[in-house]
């Protein structure tokens, strides 16, 4: 007798592409693309990629000054109907794993919960963005001091 019922689908998104518009989420870790929203979508000058720091899908409507996406480029702040693409998501044990079927989609057609506090994940980026910057400018001062050593410049005037 042959088979009446036909072949079940996979319920999960990454065997079948189809339904993966309905459940792909964003959470933190994941690496998104985007345009810059001076650039516009298709503009070369504005595409950009970030690491997901937080989600809060509540935010604007809460009437919050922090972003739906709390992005490790703390300037960028992607309004709920920005078109973005995961590239990169997080799997268990922090690894990051290549996306092949994502696509650019509005922020608010993927799922959103609330995961991450926004505020400590941004004051961590900061801090380590000013870390950063500071051994930036004490290797600089190391380096203009040999060269001014060299050529027998003032170094007591750089600290």
């Amino acid at each position: 007798r042959p088979e009446t019922n036909p072949p079940r689908r996979s319920c999960n998104p990454y065997k079948n592409p189809s339904s993966i518009s309905h459940l792909e989420p964003l959470r933190p870790g994941d690496i998104i693309a985007f345009y810059k929203p001076p650039y516009g979508h298709g503009n070369s000058f504005g595409y950009a990629e970030a690491e997901i720091l937080a989600v809060d899908p509540r935010a604007e409507e809460d009437g919050k000054d922090t972003p739906i996406l709390t992005l490790d480029d703390y300037m960028i702040h992607l309004p709920s109907d920005h078109m973005v693409k995961r590239i990169r998501r997080r799997v268990r044990g922090g690894r990051k794993v290549e996306n092949e079927m994502g696509k650019f989609r509005k922020i608010g057609a993927y799922v959103l919960k609330k995961e991450g506090d926004a505020e400590k994940a941004l004051r961590k980026k900061m801090e380590e963005d000013a870390e950063r910057g500071r051994e930036i400018v004490e290797r600089n001062k190391r380096i203009l001091k040999e060269k001014l050593k060299e050529v027998g410049g003032p170094c007591d005037l750089i600290r």
